[in-house]
């Protein structure tokens, strides 16, 4: 699996970089360059390990969303009010993208964020609108503004990514390890149809996703 070395705060980089003999520290305006450049700009330079420190601005014209009405959105989704929810972040783009250029949580102790919701409750065209509406090139412009979204890769497909694969706080479970444990079939089909889904990261338990799949049913 790769290891991708950025940091919002260069503490944390300094930290990692004294353990690395050949580390050196390069700064970016925002975590999409900082991604990029580590998947691209190390390898081209034969850089192993490299350590990439991002210094993460807020860049969005928007204001975020307060706590209470996080909530709301998050009901919304598990509902699967689809109409109400693609009007929310087409107003406001930061329901779904945090000021750290992350996917935003809705649910703060188990750090939950839209798909982990939809995935949870089983709903695969929520499931399916989270992801294609982060991986429109016209949304991520619509938040960051045209100018900002001329990054090395595709900001819409680095969302997508963190979206498919950010696991939660306390199982460290990704989307994919909830639709499978709870035999939401329509929403693994969704989550798989992207290329970015890595289908093999395991759990606080080290168990796969697919391995859930045959725990629950070993247990029926």
């Amino acid at each position: 699996i790769e290891t991708l070395h950025v940091y919002p705060e260069i503490q944390a980089a300094l930290k990692v970089i004294k353990t690395c003999k050949k580390g050196r520290l390069k700064s970016f305006k925002n975590r999409f360059d900082a991604i990029a450049y580590a998947r691209t700009g190390c390898k081209q330079s034969s850089c192993s390990q490299s350590v990439t420190t991002a210094t993460v601005q807020d860049s969005s014209n928007f204001k975020a969303p307060s706590t209470q009405e996080l909530i709301a959105f998050k009901r919304l989704i598990e509902d699967g009010d689809l109409e109400a929810v693609k009007n929310i972040v087409w107003e406001n783009p930061r329901y779904l993208i945090s000021s750290g250029d992350t996917p935003a949580i809705l649910q703060m102790g188990s750090r939950y964020n839209a798909l982990h919701i939809a995935a949870k409750k089983g709903k695969p065209e929520m499931c399916e609108f989270i992801l294609n509406t982060v991986g429109d090139p016209k949304f991520m412009q619509w938040h960051y503004g045209e100018d900002k979204c001329k990054t090395y890769l595709n900001p819409a497909e680095i969302m997508q990514d963190l979206y498919l694969n950010t696991p939660d706080k306390g199982l460290n479970e990704t989307p994919l390890h909830f639709a499978v444990k709870f035999g939401f079939k329509d929403v693994v089909r969704i989550l798989v149809s992207y290329s970015q889904c890595i289908k093999i990261l395991p759990n606080k338990y080290n168990q796969l996703p697919i391995e859930l799949r045959v725990c629950m049913h070993a247990e029926r």
